[in-house]
């Protein structure tokens, strides 16, 4: 019945079945106490409290899940767009991480932590190739230099 609604939809039909549940357990409970002869203005000023307090608890609970739910929706996002710019080859990107205290901080932390050892294998790949390319020109120099050296040996030969 609730599977197309959303998160937000539910928390309010929540709060507004646990509403009516203790509505209508006040309502017996002053039915009860106005047949035992208890004050009924006491206990409408009770029921009138406890339904201001489950009220205000409903609210402040389900402002804190929604708000919980969009901070995290939102760091979903940037994290997904920093992933995406890492994965086209930007290394430059890093994410604004706020606090310390919670699993998204943390995850923002390590994912900044593996795009800078990506840049850091990135150079030492990029200063290898360097070195490769420099030693290949020198053996290529070597090689250069023992063939003109047997080229002028097999000339000196053939004189002789």
């Amino acid at each position: 019945m609730l599977k197309n609604t959303t998160p937000r939809t539910r928390l309010f039909l929540l709060t507004a079945v646990f509403f009516f549940a203790l509505l209508g357990v006040t309502a017996v409970s002053l039915w009860q106490i106005s047949a035992v002869g208890g004050s009924p203005t006491a206990v409408l000023a009770a029921t009138f409290l406890a339904l201001l307090i489950t009220g205000s608890l409903s609210y402040l609970i389900g402002h804190s899940i929604t708000r919980s739910k969009d901070t995290v929706e939102t760091a979903v996002n940037d994290y997904t767009r920093f992933i995406e710019r890492v994965a086209s080859g930007d290394l430059t990107a890093r994410l604004s991480v706020n606090g310390d205290d919670d699993d998204l901080s943390t995850l923002g932390h390590n994912l900044n932590g593996m795009v800078e050892s990506l840049t850091r294998i990135t150079n030492q790949i990029r200063d290898a190739s360097g070195n490769i390319s420099v030693g290949a020109a020198e053996i290529l120099a070597a090689t250069s230099q023992q063939a003109s050296s047997a080229s002028e040996n097999s000339a000196a030969i053939s004189q002789t």
